[in-house]
C-alpha cells in the first residue's frame, strides 16, 4: 500500500521551475519588493551615522598610552600602521550599514570564520603579526 502511495507522488520541482514559481509569486504581490527598496534606498541615500565624534578621543587616548611602551623602530612602525588603519576604519564606519548586514546574516558569520578583504580583516591582520 506504502509503495502505491509513493508512485503517485509528483515529482519534486526542479530549481528553474523553483525560481520561476518565487518570481511569479513576488511580481503576483509587488508589496513584497517594497520593504527591501525602502531599506537600500535608505542605507543608500540616507544619513550617516557616525561614531568618529564619539570614539575619537578614547582611541586617541589609548594610543598615546600605549605608544609609551613600544620599544623598537620596526614595532614603532609596526604601530603606527595599525594606528592610522584604525583611526580610517572608525572615521569610514557608518553604524547603520549594520542594518544591512541582518538581511545577510549567515553569510555575515561565514565571512568572520574565512579571511574577509576588508578593512577589519587588514585590522585583523596587523594585531596578528
Amino acid at each position: 500500500m506504502d509503495a502505491h502511495k509513493l508512485e503517485s507522488l509528483p515529482p519534486p520541482p526542479g530549481v528553474i521551475g523553483s525560481l520561476r514559481a518565487g518570481f511569479d509569486t513576488v511580481s503576483s504581490h509587488v508589496v513584497l519588493i517594497l520593504l527591501p527598496l525602502a531599506v537600500d534606498l535608505f542605507l543608500w541615500l540616507g544619513p550617516r551615522l557616525s561614531v568618529d565624534g564619539l570614539i575619537s578621543p578614547f582611541v586617541k587616548l589609548i594610543f598615546s598610552q600605549a605608544r609609551t611602551a613600544v620599544a623598537s623602530s620596526s614595532d614603532l612602525k609596526r604601530f603606527t600602521d595599525f594606528q592610522s588603519a584604525f583611526i580610517e576604519l572608525i572615521q569610514h564606519f557608518n553604524l547603520l550599514s549594520l542594518i544591512g548586514k541582518l538581511q545577510t546574516f549567515p553569510i555575515f558569520r561565514a565571512c568572520w570564520r574565512k579571511p574577509c578583504q576588508s578593512k577589519l580583516h587588514l585590522v585583523r591582520r596587523m594585531l596578528c603579526k
